[in-house]
């Protein structure tokens, strides 16, 4: 015996069967309505972040220079921060000599993380003893102080130079600090009372 089965026919099943197909596409359709989100927030804005040296990799390395070097040639290793672009600036003798010996900037550098600076700087020529020459990078600078980076900061490589070729600066004699006695260059005057000197 065969089992039975129950299907609808005629006009009234043909509609049950429409509002049942209809159901679930309205069911399915809200299903999927409560899928959709609202887009996606802007993505945050990186911090600033300042260039910085790296001063083990400085060429002469940092400190003492007893020597200049032979191609007056410096180079500085910048890891550059965000934004990539950066200014330097190079100091000899500052404060002594408020002005900057040279400035450049890097715009886009080529390659995203370490990026060499090299500068070409003659001897100082003033009578300062030690001279002390500055490289200051940054993202920016003051613009009334250019000694001065902006907010985010910056870094700085330092050398102190000798040009006797040794750590000492030349020293000075003063004497023993005494005047000498004054010679006299015309006619002494004589008293009023007209006697002798």
């Amino acid at each position: 015996m065969r089992a039975r089965t129950t299907f609808a026919h005629g006009p009234c099943g043909a509609i049950a069967l429409l509002a049942a197909s209809g159901a679930s596409a309205v069911a399915g359709g809200l299903a999927a309505a409560s899928c959709i989100t609202a887009p996606p927030p802007d993505l945050p804005q990186l911090p600033t972040e300042r260039p910085t040296i790296e001063n083990d990799a400085v060429q002469p390395p940092e400190g003492l220079l007893t020597e200049w070097p032979i191609d007056n040639q410096f180079s500085v290793p910048v890891e550059v921060g965000n934004p990539v672009d950066f200014t330097f600036y190079v100091f000899v003798d500052y404060p002594a000599i408020p002005t900057y010996a040279l400035m450049g900037s890097l715009m886009n550098p080529p390659d995203a993380g370490i990026t060499l600076v090299d500068f070409t700087l003659g001897p100082p020529d003033s009578l300062i003893c030690p001279h002390q020459i500055q490289f200051l990078v940054a993202n920016s600078f003051n613009a009334i102080s250019p000694h001065t980076p902006t907010t985010s900061g910056g870094d700085i490589a330092t050398w102190e130079y000798y040009a006797g070729g040794n750590a000492e600066c030349p020293s000075y004699d003063a004497g023993d600090g005494s005047f000498p006695d004054a010679v006299p260059d015309g006619i002494p005057v004589a008293p009023e009372s007209g006697g002798d000197l």
